[in-house]
């Protein structure tokens, strides 16, 4: 198959874009800055030009972008998508439901979120890894340094990637509620005990602090940012309390761009390269 991948050179572009090409399919990577994600005449006009070029029999991407995917509904031409990270908001488009999509997710629980609404063209499939790369990676390289110690690498979403500390003049009665729907979340891991606590009156006392747009071309409502923010919150309260119990026990090497404060005995060597 001829492929036009579309990257915005996420952490596994180099390593999709040789998986397919040992599969046999010809790829053409290309990339642009896109301002909105669906409605952006230059990128439009843009991708349409590439497409003119060449004869593809598909478009990829890692994550979804609307406006890719109205394109393709145009030209009838197909749009495979492998989301190999959270849920993004681009995914609550209209433009989900295009028959030309085939959206692949490595979330189970996204994948059958997004069938409960009524996407047909949605698959769970899960992460994979370039084998050979990393067996050739670690024949090179020799890190002694790290050899007694447990290694984090990763974001702990800290700072502005925590929305709902972002959320001003909350009173004290529901923060300790949304920690003690935090707490219980940890509690019953593999559960969905903050879906079901999340109601309507809460998401109502919400809105009186924080206001939600939702644009007429997506379907999620105030309840699912929210819910996705308290999501978010469980994985910054969980990454935290496992790393400070190792760091307690063993030495612990966290590389990360984010504030580890909260982790005093860990050594924090900044940002590493995910490739």
């Amino acid at each position: 198959m001829k492929i036009l991948y579309f990257t915005q050179y996420e952490v596994t572009h180099e390593d999709v874009y040789e998986a397919l090409q040992k599969m046999g399919h010809q790829v053409k990577k290309v990339s642009y800055e896109i301002k909105d994600y669906c409605l952006d005449y230059q990128f439009s006009e843009w991708l349409q030009r590439e497409l003119e070029q060449e004869s593809y029999d598909m478009i990829f991407s890692v994550y979804f972008i609307p406006l890719i995917s109205k394109i393709a509904f145009v030209k009838k031409m197909k749009y495979v998508v492998w989301v190999f990270d959270a849920m993004t908001l681009s995914m609550y488009s209209q433009m989900i439901f295009s028959p030309y999509n085939y959206v692949f997710t490595f979330d189970k629980v996204d994948c059958e979120t997004l069938r409960q609404k009524g996407v047909k063209n949605v698959w769970h499939l899960p992460l994979a890894v370039n084998v050979e790369r990393v067996q050739q990676q670690l024949k090179e390289n020799v890190y002694t340094e790290l050899e007694d110690s447990v290694t984090f690498l990763g974001s702990l979403y800290t700072g502005k990637y925590d929305f709902f500390s972002q959320i001003k003049g909350l009173p004290e009665y529901m923060l300790g509620y949304v920690e003690a729907l935090v707490t219980s979340q940890l509690c019953f891991s593999g559960s969905e005990l903050m879906q079901e606590m999340v109601t309507n009156e809460l998401v109502q006392e919400l809105e009186k602090y924080a206001t939600i747009e939702c644009p007429e071309e997506f379907f999620y409502t105030s309840k699912d940012v929210f819910l996705d923010m308290l999501l978010k919150k469980v994985t910054i309260t969980e990454r935290q309390s496992v790393l400070n119990q190792i760091s307690q026990l063993q030495k612990l090497t966290v590389f990360t761009n984010s504030d580890t404060s909260e982790l005093p005995c860990a050594i924090t060597r900044g940002y590493a390269d995910y490739y």
